[in-house]
């Protein structure tokens, strides 16, 4: 189902006022699902289930923010090492569940990577 989320959450973003600028960006240190921009640059992680197994959002767990935070940095690093200053940026969450065929989809802003 991750496939099929990321497309909805693209999807989602869009029609909220989101340019996407890439998805499925990846490095030595993991992946970022997308990162798009509306009045700053974000990061949005993507996490998806069906529905009575787990939530989504627990599947965001220590690990993952680690991974997530590396690969921020890294994604920094090799698209604005020549400019004089990193923009502001914020990490989304971008939880959807499928029950009985039917996507329900969260979005939380601003997301504390800090562990």
């Amino acid at each position: 189902m991750g496939k099929v989320a990321e497309r909805i959450a693209v999807t989602y973003l869009k029609s909220r006022g989101y340019k996407i600028i890439t998805t499925n960006w990846t490095c030595l240190g993991g992946e970022l699902d997308i990162v798009a921009y509306k009045r700053k640059l974000t990061f949005v992680e993507v996490k998806s289930a069906e529905s009575g197994f787990c939530s989504p959002c627990d599947l965001f767990n220590y690990k993952k923010k680690c991974h997530l935070s590396r690969t921020i940095n890294s994604y920094l690093v090799k698209n604005y090492e020549y400019s004089v200053k990193i923009p502001d940026y914020s990490v989304d969450l971008i939880s959807i569940e499928k029950n009985k065929g039917q996507y329900k989809i969260k979005h939380y802003f601003d997301i504390d990577l800090s562990i």
